[in-house]
């Protein structure tokens, strides 16, 4: 059994089932809606805690989440957090410095390999960081 400082204590499976959702391996965690809801909110604090660098765990996504999208998945939830104003200040700050420094890493790479270093990188702040590195338009003669 898995505890934190809260009342409620969690099996090693409702843990699971809390971080990463349905799974064969621990599909009956939680009987009910009402029984994950009430493991989420006893254990909120100390998940969201444990969730960084601009993640969230699955019952995050499933119980508060933006209901007009699916969980993106692992590789874009950065961005779409980022994007929707999801993140605190630390996670942003924290986010465009890694963004950056892989968008500096990825000058002067072939195409294919740069669209790879860079997915995951909102498009604003690519076309962002693009504008900026180019060189200024002289004007016409």
């Amino acid at each position: 059994m898995l505890k934190d400082r809260t009342a409620i204590t969690l099996t090693s499976d409702e843990y699971a089932f809390i971080r990463y959702g349905p799974s064969a391996s621990w599909v009956h965690a939680f009987t009910t809606k009402k029984a994950l809801r009430a493991a989420w909110k006893a254990h909120r604090e100390w998940f969201m805690m444990s969730c960084h660098h601009g993640h969230r765990c699955w019952a995050w996504w499933e119980l508060e989440g933006p209901k007009d999208i699916d969980y993106p998945g692992y590789e874009q939830e950065q961005a779409v957090l980022f994007d929707r104003g999801l993140l605190d200040e630390a996670e942003r700050a924290e986010l465009i410095r890694e963004w950056k420094r892989e968008f500096d890493l990825a000058e002067g790479l072939d195409e294919v390999t740069r669209r790879k270093r860079l997915a995951g990188i909102p498009d604003a702040l690519v076309r962002a960081w693009e504008a900026e590195a180019a060189p200024p338009v002289k004007p016409a003669a």
